[in-house]
């Protein structure tokens, strides 16, 4: 296996993992996944939600580009019972900081039964804009890559940007997401 094709196989894990979590977080039905070309986003989200699964090949982060005004209908499919209005944002942040726990998580069970050791940072919320400061690596490594969610009538981006500290080569996952996999495992 090739560097390329290992971080490939990673990307795809990491969208399918993302997206049955969101999906089974907000008890919906669908989420439609579209792959993004372009990386000129970022300004246009207000929010940020981003996680870290380390190794010591490689450091992988995941990210949620939202807007807490447009994914805020999501709440009803979590709160049937209503949200207060001034709890809106807040729990909308709380919500996508759940979500990315719950995919790193299972990124890192996935990894762990390939041999992979890794470890996960708590997931942080910060302004989509400043992605932009945080994505500045100089490491001619480093791969990217977006896809936009929509649930209803939300939606938002994710990305999977992964650093390779040397040759990925020898990895390989053993096990993928499969697209009806509605289990959530706590750590």
């Amino acid at each position: 296996m090739t560097t390329e094709r290992f971080v490939q196989d990673l990307h795809k894990t990491s969208q399918k993992t993302a997206a049955s979590r969101l999906q089974i977080y907000c008890s919906s039905a669908n989420v439609q996944v579209y792959d993004l070309m372009e990386r000129n986003f970022q300004p246009s989200y207000k929010n940020l939600v981003m996680i870290l699964i380390v190794s010591s090949d490689f450091y992988q982060s995941l990210k949620f580009f939202f807007n807490w005004e447009s994914t805020a209908p999501l709440l009803k499919l979590i709160y049937k019972n209503g949200v207060p209005e001034g709890e809106k944002e807040h729990l909308i942040v709380d919500m996508f900081k759940e979500v990315a726990n719950l995919s790193a998580g299972q990124m890192k069970r996935l990894l762990n039964k390939s041999n992979i050791h890794s470890d996960i940072s708590l997931p942080i919320s910060m302004r989509g804009y400043d992605d932009l400061f945080s994505n500045q690596s100089n490491n001619p490594q480093q791969y990217t890559q977006s896809w936009k969610f929509e649930v209803g009538d939300s939606n938002l981006i994710f990305t999977s940007a992964i650093e390779s500290r040397g040759d990925l080569s020898p990895h390989q996952l053993t096990e993928e997401v499969e697209d009806n996999d509605d289990s959530i495992e706590f750590f």
